[in-house]
């Protein structure tokens, strides 16, 4: 009976445990659908030009910002707000959540949420995506969605936009979260974080004119909607960390 009765719960284990230790990567979908998602910002030099670039391309993003820099650009986080986009939480100042205890992750999370109040949503992106099964779990508690990415730019170290464009233009899918970068925030010095092997490309001109040459390759064959509208279009894909 025991084993019986385990076997019949254990696929629903299996979710919950997915569920909770999982990262958001991807939608399963077969609607030409995409989620732009913009880290470590705002800058009040290049996140009104990601802004005007996408309303040139009637796309709409997620901007995960970091609380530090949201309270010193409070008109930047209205404006995203105001141009359809939706914020999301990535930590007060851009320490890996498993490099610090579960009273700072919480302060972390909390700091953060009220820099960018009213316009935060409850989703959250870790620092350098990094994440343990116990900072997962205590994040979605509190009722976020921990976002990662299906496709990485690389544009905190790649100094060429043709490579950053190519690698979108063959590798976008329906359903993808594509990673991108408005500002570094620690300037590829980590204080808490991974040791960094490549050197940081500071300036986002690189990524702007990737981001323009993507978005007019593409041609409107691919829409660019918020994480939210995203999930409406099919399943989270979590991966398991």
């Amino acid at each position: 009976m025991f084993y019986q009765t385990v076997k019949i719960l254990k696929p629903l284990l299996n979710v919950v445990t997915r569920n909770l230790t999982g990262v958001i990567t991807r939608v399963i979908t077969n609607d030409p659908v995409a989620s732009l998602t913009f880290d470590d910002g705002p800058d009040p030099i290049y996140t009104p030009k990601v802004i005007d670039i996408l309303g040139k391309y009637d796309a709409r993003a997620t901007f995960f910002m970091v609380g530090e820099a949201a309270c010193k650009h409070p008109y930047i986080v209205e404006r995203v707000a105001r141009d359809g986009h939706i914020i999301g939480n990535h930590s007060w100042n851009h320490f890996a959540f498993p490099y610090i205890s579960s009273v700072e992750r919480r302060e972390q999370l909390r700091k953060c949420q009220q820099a960018i109040s009213p316009y935060g949503s409850l989703l959250f992106r870790p620092p350098y995506g990094l994440n343990n099964k116990m900072s997962n779990i205590e994040i979605i508690l509190r009722g976020y969605k921990v976002i990662g990415w299906s496709l990485d730019s690389q544009d905190w170290y790649e100094p060429n936009s043709e490579s950053i464009t190519d690698k979108f233009v063959k590798n976008i899918k329906p359903g993808s979260i594509i990673l991108l970068h408005d500002r570094l925030f620690d300037e590829g010095k980590p204080v808490k974080g991974p040791k960094q092997i490549q050197d940081a490309v500071i300036d986002r001109g690189v990524m702007l004119f990737a981001l323009r040459e993507f978005l007019e390759r593409i041609n409107g064959n691919i829409q660019f909607v918020t994480i939210p509208e995203l999930l409406k279009h099919g399943r989270p894909h979590r991966e398991t960390l």
